[in-house]
């Protein structure tokens, strides 16, 4: 028997844009979608930086309400501006979401998950992505886009 998951994310951006409308972005998007086909291979890909780009996510909150069905987290920092529209990539610890709660809280922590019993207990995560830089453009060296070892370094404070 073949067995699919299906992940649902966050829109991005997390507003209309070019007259496409805005899908999913707050906790009532998240519950709408759960609710309208509420089976377990429908799952959510946990964007940090685009949840955090709406000033009301409560991510800790989220991910302990959503993290039952929470099969991938892409921890990432966005740092919002003065116009709701604007943000940024920010380092890990700079943005306006509080990384290290996101990843205690009981929805991605994986030693709470295993404890309860879940069968999803580990979470794999994909490191943030940036520009290649220095050796990362050597077009001999293996390296898969967003994953360089440089990149995964920009984004540390």
């Amino acid at each position: 028997m073949l067995h699919t998951m299906r992940w649902f994310g966050p829109h991005d951006p997390p507003f209309p844009c070019l007259g496409l409308p805005w899908v999913v972005g707050i906790e009532v998007d998240l519950a709408g979608l759960r609710a309208a086909c509420d089976v377990r291979a429908n799952s959510l890909a946990f964007c940090t930086g685009l949840l955090s780009v709406r000033p009301g996510n409560d991510l800790p909150g989220l991910t302990e309400r959503f993290g039952a069905r929470t099969y991938f987290v892409h921890p990432r920092a966005t740092k919002r501006t003065e116009n709701p529209r604007n943000f940024y990539k920010a380092a890990h610890l700079a943005g306006h979401v509080d990384l290290y709660a996101v990843v205690q809280a009981p929805g991605c922590d994986g030693l709470r998950r295993t404890a309860a019993g879940a069968e999803n207990a580990t979470l794999p995560q994909r490191p943030d992505h940036s520009h290649q830089l220095l050796d990362d453009l050597n077009t001999t060296k293996p390296t898969y886009p967003g994953y360089s070892a440089s990149n995964t370094a920009c984004a540390a404070p």
